[in-house]
């Protein structure tokens, strides 16, 4: 018995048939994603500290972080106490000292107009990167026009990214 045909009944026919082949299709499968645009911001305190009437500046920083490649603009808010064209700092009893906030890197004030539309002046443009982008804001009191009555003087301005 060395071979099949040993094994076969005398005189029978031995078929030696491959197995069937398999078939087989293909399609192509589609792998998508997409990325948000996504910002954040963190604005800093700016504090003028200790007012006497003499002319006094302050700076602060606005980080912001957006995707790479996400273009932006940051609006400056009018605050809680303008009058629509002028930004105030108010003790809450009637008293105000006007104050303005630039742009130092176009010596212009900031503003929201086209973001916000509460403020007239510019917004800052960027474009993300994917890591935090660090914006200066400085802020002017000029001298008095008058007495200034004592006391604790606030304001707050709404840093507003638009994306």
């Amino acid at each position: 018995m060395d071979t099949l045909r040993d094994l076969a009944p005398a005189g029978a026919l031995v078929l030696y048939l491959p197995l069937a082949a398999q078939a087989h299709v293909t399609a192509p499968l589609e792998v998508t994603v997409t990325v948000a645009a996504v910002c954040d911001v963190i604005a800093a305190p700016l504090d003028f500290g200790v007012y006497d009437g003499a002319p006094v500046n302050a700076s602060a920083d606005i980080e912001v972080t957006c995707n790479d490649g996400v273009a932006y603009q940051i609006g400056l808010d009018a605050g809680l106490h303008s009058d629509g064209a002028n930004r105030f700092l108010s003790d809450g009893n009637g008293h105000m000292i006007p104050y303005v906030l630039v742009d130092p890197a176009t010596g212009q004030p900031w503003g929201d107009a086209g973001v916000g539309d509460t403020f007239p002046a510019p917004p800052v443009s960027a474009t993300g990167t994917g890591a935090p982008q660090v914006f200066t804001v400085d802020g002017m009191i000029d001298a008095a026009a008058g007495p200034v009555h004592s006391g604790a003087y606030a304001d707050t301005v709404t840093v507003t990214i638009n994306f």
